[in-house]
């Protein structure tokens, strides 16, 4: 099995991070996919370069990891992902861990390292777009003062 393991720092407290991931479906949303749930099973779907990649999972509980996966189907010969906060000084941490397993058939040439590395890094970003979307603002007596003009 190869390992793929990637992070970034957050300006933002550990809980708020857990809770973006907490939703898989808009998470996976945010992250580019099509997403289709039916209880802890998802189907995702996704055009990647010249193709469409379809993946099934199911959402598994990891006492160490706020989100984890492992694919049911799909096109690797196995693959799991685990999302990992924790609470630093500067912030909050988010480590993506995925293991996987290359598929056998040519296409494992495309789907490859980079590829996988690519879409965790897409990932990072989307949980830095639902931070901002989510931020409260930092005074709440400004948040929907309207602003009132008269001319003379």
């Amino acid at each position: 099995m190869e390992t793929i393991s990637v992070g970034r720092i957050f300006d933002a407290p550990a809980d708020r991070i857990r809770s973006t991931l907490g939703d898989p479906t808009a998470f996976f949303d945010a992250a580019g996919f099509e997403v289709e749930r039916d209880g802890d099973r998802l189907k995702l779907r996704k055009r990647a370069t010249v193709m469409q990649v379809e993946l099934a999972i199911r959402l598994r509980d990891d006492e160490t990891a706020t989100l984890a996966y492992e694919q049911t189907s799909g096109p690797f010969e196995a693959m799991a992902t685990r999302y990992r906060v924790d609470q630093i000084s500067a912030g909050s941490r988010l480590t993506i861990e995925t293991s996987f397993e290359p598929p056998t058939t040519s296409l494992g040439a495309t789907l490859g390292t980079a590829m996988i590395e690519r879409q965790r890094r897409t990932e990072l970003d989307a949980v830095g777009s639902l931070l901002e979307v989510t931020a409260e603002p930092v005074d709440g007596a400004t948040k929907n003062r309207a602003v009132e003009t008269r001319g003379d």
